[in-house]
């Protein structure tokens, strides 16, 4: 059976050479999921195999730029606690789902939070108010929603003012809100170059993103890797029988992906149920049972072989 690959450069990781993924949708002649091909240039100095586009260059310099940093996170925030991050992502979450806005403004308001609080101390008393002028911005800027009153039919605690107010401060806090990306940024880059994935696919790598963003041991990793990352555990869960890993067990996206894993394997019950909301999103809750009946079954990322074992 002939299959149809196409390639995508991964950037070059100092010291490990340069790394480029093949995906190819479909099956081998041996009936395997052919998930990515891997192939290493011998040095980091070696040029790339494929060149990037400036599109693509544009992307990875940009997220690189904006990635937020745990560590700036803790040193910034007075008396931090994680757990009050995840509030934050929660009531984002919630919100989201009763506005109905699109799946990447969710990503965007969460990444442009983390950002925020690796550049500015800010009072956990104004984290409520902070989650709405979030998506508020991530929808401002990808859904061109120009009032908050909008918001603020779901949230009557604060007034539209304060809303656009302390949008403005995240925009200018951040600078250059355009510049900071998000796993669907990839999503779209890869279709709109002739990537294809089925709907259940996207739909369960979504859900594991806003996993993902509920936990801070994420905070620091590429939202490319994060997109490879849900994708590749969405492929496990899909045809668990048919995957194996074509990825060496230190490269980024594979550590990502067992990381993910780990967590879906022990918190997916409790946390995915509060991201599955049968009200607003039914297929959600769809997607959720789905997952949760991969991990109940047994079946982990981390089960399968790797190559060279």
């Amino acid at each position: 059976m002939s299959l149809r690959t196409v390639k995508y450069d991964y950037g070059v990781h100092p010291g490990k050479g340069s790394w480029t993924i093949s995906e190819n949708p479909g099956q081998d002649p041996d009936g395997w999921w052919t998930f990515w091909h891997l192939e290493r240039a011998p040095s980091s100095k070696q040029p790339i195999p494929y060149p990037m586009e400036p599109v693509m260059e544009w992307m990875r310099k940009t997220e690189v730029q904006t990635l937020p940093n745990r560590r700036r996170i803790e040193m910034l925030q007075p008396d931090w606690q994680w757990g009050k991050r995840r509030l934050v992502m929660l009531s984002i979450h919630n919100l989201h789902h009763q506005m109905r806005l699109n799946p990447q403004t969710l990503q965007l308001a969460c990444a442009l939070i983390d950002r925020l609080l690796s550049l500015k101390r800010t009072s956990p008393e104004d984290f409520p108010v902070l989650a709405v002028a979030a998506l508020f911005a991530a929808a401002n800027r990808l859904e061109e929603v120009d009032s908050p009153a909008r918001f603020c039919e779901f949230c009557p605690n604060f007034k539209p003012e304060e809303v656009e107010r302390w949008r403005f401060r995240l925009v200018e806090a951040l600078g250059d809100t355009l510049s900071v990306r998000c796993p669907d940024d990839w999503l779209q880059y890869y279709q709109e170059r002739g990537g294809k994935w089925t709907e259940k696919e996207i739909a369960i790598s979504r859900f594991l993103v806003k996993m993902a963003y509920l936990y801070e041991d994420f905070i620091g990793v590429l939202p490319s890797t994060m997109f490879w990352a849900t994708r590749y555990v969405a492929a496990c869960i899909l045809s668990p029988d048919r995957v194996l890993h074509s990825l060496p067990k230190e490269h980024p996206v594979t550590v990502a992906a067992l990381r993910l894993d780990a967590l879906l394997a022990r918190d997916v019950k409790i946390d995915g149920l509060s991201l599955a909301d049968e009200k607003y999103s039914p297929a959600s809750v769809q997607v959720f049972e789905l997952v949760t009946g991969y991990y109940e079954s047994g079946k982990r990322l981390s089960l399968l072989r790797f190559p060279g074992e």
